[in-house]
């Protein structure tokens, strides 16, 4: 079933189509595209989308796709390519390099704006990260992917350039974080021009090149021990044996969480329920979100309520896993305006029909969540419909609430999978998801328009 379009809005002032282009930037939602067709010569848009490409508004930037292909189709829309390329390009003549994402961003936005004109614009794109400023600057937040921007319109030649550039930064990548920089370089280069005719020539330039020879020959030597290694199942102790070794920071081995007997489960219970240290207790609460608490779960609620949040995020995700009558009644506690999220997560295995509903009016009649409160609620509802299997027919409302307001690109997506899982994805959505930020939220509706 594909539901109807949106019903047109009537009477939006222009102050509020502003308002709702900059909360579509700000989520990466392909709302913003569609503003912006119906409207391109709108000077306040534009001058909102400006700002957009200056500061990064990406929630998680760490995990989310990055922005500038989002924003770069934005100003294809404007048909004003040639002034944001002036104005962008006039920020990198007084960069901050502590204002890491942003500098990425603008750098990658006119590198896509930069294909098709003259090589001097390139040159000078070549040169800012040449320049003392970027190469002091962080090199993992700004010098990488400002030069991933670059070898995507320059090739080869651009790829050749950093190398020698940034020839320190990348062996000391390699020994410290077994050289990824210099491998995702090479995955830009190879998403260009393709992996065979890439592989062929980084082999023939890296005989004019000791800078490169030298990366190639360590990129082989991590691959090949990242082949051979193999994890022993050196943690097979009991329980006695672990908790002597234990280092709290680290907490107990995944492995032996996952082979613990009955009793050692029980004895590392019983110690929890004891224990003072707080980073001591995370390692033990760690234990019951993969295993199943044995002992009565009531100790563990004062965790949930106390003030060490890491401490409480574990004891919720412990609980979560337990069917339990006093389980359900602590989630409807903390869904009274203390912790909708971990409330949420509670009812993973206590869901009851109309749960969902109770829920929603939680949210609303709670203070108005924040980009973060929205993040979480979202993550919670997620899982919970996951581990309940809550019908569409109940679960519709509440994800698409969640699309509206969740500000992550990535759940956002996970919202739209479900909600053309069951088949209840509206046809305004799917033309939305077309312009979204996430790449695979647009292939999603690339795909359901076939």
């Amino acid at each position: 079933m594909i539901f109807q379009e949106r019903p047109a809005q009537s009477g939006v002032t222009a102050s509020e189509k502003a308002a709702g282009f900059k909360s579509s930037l700000r989520r990466g939602s392909g709302r913003a595209a569609l503003l912006l067709e119906a409207d391109p010569t709108n000077e306040e848009l534009q001058s909102v989308l400006l700002s957009a490409c200056k500061t990064n508004l990406t929630y998680d930037p760490q995990c989310e796709a990055e922005r500038a292909p989002f924003l770069y189709r934005l100003i294809t829309l404007t048909g004003r390519s040639d002034f944001f390329w002036t104005e962008l390009l006039r920020c990198l003549d007084n960069v901050d390099p502590s204002s890491k994402g942003n500098i990425a961003q603008i750098f990658g936005i006119l590198c896509l704006l930069a294909s098709g004109r003259i090589d001097h614009d390139h040159r000078s794109l070549r040169e800012f990260l040449a320049s003392e400023a970027i190469r002091k600057a962080e090199f993992e937040h700004v010098g990488h992917p400002c030069g991933e921007h670059l070898i995507r319109l320059d090739g080869l030649a651009a790829f050749l350039e950093l190398i020698h550039l940034y020839h320190a930064e990348l062996l000391d990548n390699f020994e410290a974080q077994s050289g990824w920089a210099y491998r995702s370089w090479g995955e830009a280069l190879s998403v260009r021009d393709g992996v065979q005719s890439t592989a062929a020539a980084l082999e023939r330039a890296r005989s004019s090149s000791p800078e490169l020879d030298l990366l190639i020959s360590l990129d082989v030597d991590t691959a090949s021990v990242a082949r051979t290694f193999v994890e022993q199942p050196n943690d097979a102790i009991d329980y006695a044996a672990a908790k002597v070794g234990l280092d709290p920071k680290k907490g107990f081995s995944l492995f032996w969480i996952k082979s613990a007997s009955a009793d050692d489960l029980f004895a590392a219970a019983s110690d929890l329920v004891l224990e003072t240290d707080a980073m001591k207790i995370r390692a033990y609460l760690r234990i019951f979100t993969a295993r199943d608490f044995p002992l009565n779960p009531e100790p563990l609620f004062a965790i949930v309520k106390g003030a060490n949040s890491r401490n409480a995020w574990q004891a919720t995700r412990a609980l979560g896993r337990l069917h339990r009558h006093r389980i359900r009644g602590l989630a409807f506690e903390l869904l009274d305006g203390l912790d909708i999220p971990s409330a949420i997560r509670l009812l993973c295995s206590n869901y009851q029909p109309g749960d969902l509903m109770i829920i929603e009016r939680a949210i609303h009649e709670a203070d108005p969540l924040d980009d973060n409160g929205w993040h979480s609620v979202g993550l919670a509802v997620l899982a919970l419909i996951d581990a309940a299997t809550i019908p569409p027919i109940e679960s519709r409302d509440m994800l698409l609430s969640l699309y509206e307001n969740i500000p992550c690109s990535l759940c956002r997506e996970e919202v739209v999978r479900k909600l053309l899982e069951y088949d209840r994805v509206p046809r305004w959505m799917l033309k939305e998801c077309a312009f979204d930020a996430e790449p695979r939220t647009a292939e999603i509706s690339k795909r359901s328009s076939r």
